[in-house]
């Protein structure tokens, strides 16, 4: 990768967290004052009802702006027949699931506050069809603030809304709102940074070209929302609606406090590896960058996050009816951390047009999820016989899972694309020696009676001392900075940029 391309690269994933950690704070804002406004059975009906309405988004979602994000050279009358078809189908979705929403409560076990929810949640399937695809210039020339813009400001604005309706009505339809606010406002930017409007047109010869790349993407990214919301469904169904509100919420915690860094980052790497596709040497190399760089960041946060886990709960919230939170949020972690780099080399076979090949992974994955998932309920029940260590065997068997996953995309990158295996898969693990034992020592080190703030920054500065000069020494006493940025390269290329 060029230095100046590079330097393209960096620019974006900074103009993504940058513009993005305002609207990540807030949500988690929103996420501490759930917790300290709903009971975990409310808490639960909401991510219930999320996960219903994604499913049925996504059985019925072609997702055909990747098809144009990856294909530049896409005709107007593709374009312009696709927003035709998206609109049809908003407009539809949005009346049959209003309509449907009791039954679909009743088969996940869902009450009617959860067939209210569901009825709101409806109209974003028309508020999502009039989103303008010709935006899709923005990404095609690399412009990452655009694209950091209408990625973020909706979610910043849909909290904040979120947040003021809780405050007023402390009901998990205010959440529900702030993601219809936050769809209505991603929409607007779409139009206001779109190059033109589209047109009303349907050729169905167009369609089908877009179908026929696209099909793969719909059917791994179905089976991708399976493999993160059917555990939702699982503890809801075997453990109940409360101990899914604890599991729900320790998840947005991760999502709001780790991964939300490693998607940002993420983001950026589709356009930029699409540009590589060309050159396989260039793409091998911004691979292994990518898998090295996230993998330091994502083991250090996942460390520190479980080294500060149950102080971090507390503050969220110190009810005693959401313990147990703590420990959920410990045993994500290494599915945090496996996550993060399966996102590259996810990346790296969308841009090479080998979208099949996540299918039949995500596919392989789906298909041993259940029993996976049972087994480690079933494990953990058996530990002391609390529904909790149930809950708790289901997240680490989704680590598992994920891991496997792990191995299988980077022999294919390996044996298809000249990615090297070992290199990527030493990179993922070279901070693992240094983070594991900083946690522990943190986790030691700390006095549980200690005020919850000062324990956390107590917990997190142990790990970040030892974390960061150790990546820094590996990175040069190993003289690794052709494949893994070290933590004063990233910051000197910041400041350049």
């Amino acid at each position: 990768m060029s230095e100046s391309f590079q330097g393209t690269v960096i620019r974006g994933a900074l103009a993504h967290l940058l513009t993005s950690t305002p609207a990540k704070l807030l949500g988690f804002a929103l996420t501490i004052l759930a917790a300290q406004t709903l009971s975990p059975g409310l808490y639960g009906e909401f991510n219930l009802a999320v996960t219903i309405y994604g499913i049925s988004d996504l059985l019925t979602n072609p997702s055909v702006f990747t098809y144009f994000v990856r294909t530049p050279e896409a005709p107007e009358k593709s374009l312009n027949s696709a927003f035709t078809f998206s609109l049809v189908r908003g407009v539809i979705l949005m009346g049959i699931f209003w309509l449907l929403a009791t039954p679909l409560a009743a088969a996940f076990d869902g009450g009617p506050g959860v067939v209210v929810l569901l009825q709101l949640l409806s109209t974003t399937f028309f508020i999502a069809s009039v989103r303008n695809p010709w935006v899709v210039s923005v990404y095609h020339g690399l412009e990452y603030r655009k694209m950091a813009l209408i990625e973020s400001v909706g979610a910043l604005v849909g909290n904040i809304a979120g947040i003021v309706l809780l405050l007023i009505y402390e009901n998990p339809a205010a959440l529900a709102t702030g993601v219809i606010v936050n769809q209505i406002v991603g929409c607007i930017l779409t139009w206001v940074y779109a190059d033109r409007a589209p047109k009303f047109a349907f050729d169905v010869k167009e369609l089908v070209t877009v179908w026929n790349f696209s099909r793969f993407l719909l059917i791994n990214n179905i089976i991708i929302f399976l493999l993160l919301q059917l555990d939702d469904v699982f503890i809801a169904k075997l453990a109940g609606l409360e101990l899914l509100g604890i599991y729900a919420l320790a998840f947005k915690v991760a999502n709001d406090s780790v991964l939300f860094l490693i998607a940002t980052l993420r983001q950026v790497l589709l356009p930029a590896f699409v540009r590589l596709v060309s050159d396989r040497e260039k793409l091998a190399r911004a691979t292994l960058r990518a898998v090295g760089t996230l993998s330091a960041l994502s083991w250090i946060l996942a460390s520190a996050t479980f080294a500060i886990a149950h102080e971090l709960m507390l503050i969220i919230s110190p009810d005693p009816e959401w313990r147990g939170s703590e420990l959920v949020l410990m045993a994500l972690m290494p599915f945090v951390l496996v996550r993060a780099v399966n996102g590259v080399y996810g990346s790296v076979l969308v841009a090479v047009g080998e979208p099949q090949v996540l299918s039949r992974v995500a596919g392989f994955q789906l298909a041993c999820m259940i029993p996976l998932m049972w087994l480690g309920y079933e494990v953990g029940l058996g530990i002391r016989g609390s529904e909790m260590d149930g809950v708790l065997g289901v997240t680490l068997a989704i680590a598992i899972l994920n891991l496997l996953t792990n191995n299988v995309l980077m022999v294919h990158c390996h044996r298809e694309h000249d990615i090297p295996g070992w290199k990527g898969f030493g990179l993922m693990w070279l901070l693992a020696p240094v983070c594991v034992p900083a946690a522990g020592l943190a986790t030691w080190l700390k006095d549980p009676t200690w005020n919850p703030w000062f324990g956390a920054t107590v917990g997190a500065l142990i790990v970040l001392l030892i974390a960061l000069p150790a990546w820094e020494l590996l990175v040069r006493g190993l003289k690794l900075g052709e494949l893994v940025d070290s933590p004063s390269k990233l910051i000197q290329r910041a400041i350049s940029r």
